[in-house]
């Protein structure tokens, strides 16, 4: 009699064909866990799709805008920062535009903001 059991994901081999080390589990937990919140905001996402205006997707198009720049002091994780440098030229301004996403996601309420709540948590 043989054990099926499904193999442990987060035992799982690396890319070389050897075991994950604990640094390298650790990171893929991380990762699922950053997934599984994504997945969860996409998820959001499409059940309130429907309430965001037809042209909101058009915004940019229909009435464009340049917004002004404005330097500032902010502090980032390492591994973020060493991460966007590491895509070259124009780093900043990528940061800048998951920055403005993120901004009008929350507008938009297709993502919940951390100030979106009343303090009984209820939605404002």
């Amino acid at each position: 009699m043989t054990n099926s059991t499904p193999p442990d994901p987060y035992k799982s081999l690396n890319k070389e064909g050897g075991k994950q080390s604990a640094n390298e589990r650790r990171k893929f937990k991380r990762m699922m866990k950053v997934l599984d919140d994504l997945d969860q905001d996409v998820k959001a996402i499409m059940l309130i799709g429907r309430l965001v205006p037809k042209d909101w997707h058009e915004m940019e198009k229909i009435a464009p805008t340049v917004p002004q720049k404005a330097k500032i002091t902010t502090l980032v994780d390492k591994d973020v920062l060493k991460w966007y440098r590491g895509l070259g030229r124009g780093y900043q301004a990528r940061i800048n535009a998951v920055l403005r996403s993120y901004m009008l996601c929350v507008i938009s309420k297709a993502v919940e903001g951390e100030f979106d709540r009343d303090w009984n948590g209820d939605l404002i």
